[in-house]
């Protein structure tokens, strides 16, 4: 097992943070400089500048959807895409290549973070992130029907996921920049994104393992 401190560089354990990637406000892509280093402690606390494709319609949002930097699911009735190919850490490369919302450590930003953290787990742990959870968290709570996937005997008890408000069929939220999403997550109509008896998740068909889920 590798040693690991709040303080480390990313890139560590991910070599692909090596080199950070900026914008400008023309939305075109460098090199940010040198001395900027994101740590696990930014990751911790989403000051990475690491973002969500749905979290906003400004041009890292865009590159996030163009190249499907986003590691879950969306249900069939939404989406052609798929979930992002790879395991845990191929997918934290991908999405090194991004560039950041901001300076890491200079401000808040929802993200993910916490799928980057998964990758981290491996590297340190030299286990799968599924296996880790397995064997340090949930059996020794008893949580036996936790996982990435449905498990054969909880098949039965598996049910559909529904949402609300206003999405396009990606399954992202649609709304203009600048646009309080709060108010378009939620609305009174609710339709089924992930049903009970066709849904990805009841096959154990992916190698990546989203912390952020």
């Amino acid at each position: 097992m590798v040693n690991c401190d709040l303080d480390d560089d990313v890139s560590k354990y991910i070599p692909a943070f090596n080199t950070l990637n900026c914008k400008n406000s023309n939305g075109e892509i460098y090199q940010c400089e040198n001395q900027l280093k994101l740590t696990i402690r930014d990751l911790l606390t989403h000051t990475s500048g690491l973002t969500y494709s749905w979290a906003g319609e400004g041009p890292v949002h865009q590159i996030y959807r163009k190249y499907n930097i986003r590691p879950y699911f969306f249900g069939s009735l939404d989406a052609k895409l798929a979930k992002f190919p790879g395991n845990t850490c191929e997918f934290a490369s991908i999405a090194a290549s991004a560039p950041l919302l901001h300076n890491p450590g200079e401000e808040w930003s929802y993200g993910i973070n916490m799928d980057i953290l998964g990758c981290v787990v491996e590297v340190v742990s030299g286990m799968s992130f599924a296996d880790y959870l397995d064997k340090n968290i949930f059996n020794p709570l008893k949580m036996n029907s936790t996982g990435f996937s449905v498990k054969s005997t909880d098949k039965k008890s598996f049910t559909s996921l529904y949402t609300s408000g206003a999405f396009s069929k990606d399954g992202e939220i649609v709304g203009p920049l600048g646009a309080n999403y709060a108010d378009l997550e939620f609305s009174k109509s609710l339709r089924s994104i992930d049903a009970f008896d066709k849904s990805p998740y009841l096959e154990n068909s992916s190698k990546l393992y989203d912390g952020g889920s």
